[in-house]
């Protein structure tokens, strides 16, 4: 199976291409923002770690992800629930974007968030 990459998403936008069974996930970072709509800020890296944020979009499947016989239970583009603190986390250094990755194996991903469900 070759590497698995989200429609829309160039090689270039990629900062580390997944191999083996690990995924590559976007980090969704919750914004905080008052009652007037007026955004806070994002959550201090530090806060976020330690929190163990744990919901991103897949957007890179590794060539061998589910590849043991298993039925994939996630696919590039979907929202999913993962163990906190596991894989790597990094943020890409040549984006100053705010975005943060995860690196993980598929085995790590707890399940997927339906469409209609908003996440806090």
């Amino acid at each position: 199976m070759p590497l698995n990459i989200k429609e829309g998403y160039q090689l270039s936008d990629i900062p580390v291409l997944p191999c083996g069974y690990r995924m590559l996930i976007r980090q969704q970072v919750k914004e905080d923002v008052t009652a007037g709509g007026i955004v806070l800020g994002t959550q201090k890296e530090s806060d976020r770690q330690q929190k163990g944020q744990t919901f991103g979009e897949v957007i890179a499947l590794g060539p061998e992800c589910y590849n043991k016989g298993k039925i994939p239970w996630c696919k590039v583009g979907d929202i999913v629930r993962y163990r906190a603190y596991t894989g790597e986390i990094f943020q890409d250094k040549n984006n100053d974007n705010g975005v943060y990755w995860h690196i993980m194996n598929d085995e790590d991903i707890l399940g997927v968030v339906p469409q209609e469900y908003k996440h806090d």
